[in-house]
């Protein structure tokens, strides 16, 4: 399975390609850690603690474009959302960089795109729910609800696993982008 990667690298100084913390962010009094994220799509708690700021901030940023792609994954019948944060999106905010691609609906679906990518006409609900940063139960809540499509019969346990139409998934996000 190929993931996309997205590094995001926390320094304080460095090259072009390095990320610092958001330049409302106080001086850390400890050496920076470096890590990547292996996810396209990460928990706006997440993206908030990365970019050290709130989630009312990060989503009020979504909502006013300068962070690109975000969606919002919960279940049709959730009382809240569930946002997540298409990762290459963050780190053009972190690092103060306007996206490449123009906003419209060819390049949200290639931003989609970019989040399944290379992947077989169905994925398994435990891809999916990487993918999506969440667990499989939420992952098959989606399918029981409609908002996913199955293309077998699943059951619960090892051996079961739902498969889920790649179309479907790129559906799903393009519904769900949060703006």
């Amino acid at each position: 399975m190929k993931l996309i990667t997205c590094a995001l690298i926390f320094l304080i100084g460095g090259n072009s390609t390095t990320l610092v913390p958001h330049e409302r962010s106080l001086p850390m009094p400890y050496p920076a850690i470096q890590f990547v994220v292996r996810r396209p799509l990460i928990s706006l708690s997440t993206a908030a603690a990365l970019a050290n700021e709130t989630t009312d901030d990060l989503l009020a940023h979504l909502e006013d474009g300068s962070i690109r792609y975000g969606f919002d994954v919960a279940t049709p019948k959730a009382s809240r959302r569930a946002v997540r944060v298409f990762a290459g999106s963050l780190a053009n905010y972190l690092s103060h960089q306007r996206e490449a691609r123009a906003d419209g609906a060819e390049e949200l679906l290639a931003t989609v795109n970019d989040v399944f990518p290379d992947l077989a006409e169905t994925i398994r609900t435990s891809t999916l729910a990487q993918i999506l940063d969440c667990d499989q139960e939420h992952a098959l809540e989606l399918i029981h609800t409609g908002a996913l499509r199955a293309v077998n019969r699943f059951g619960r346990g090892r051996g079961n696993s739902a498969l889920v139409t790649r179309s479907s998934c790129v559906e799903f996000l393009i519904s769900r982008r949060v703006t």
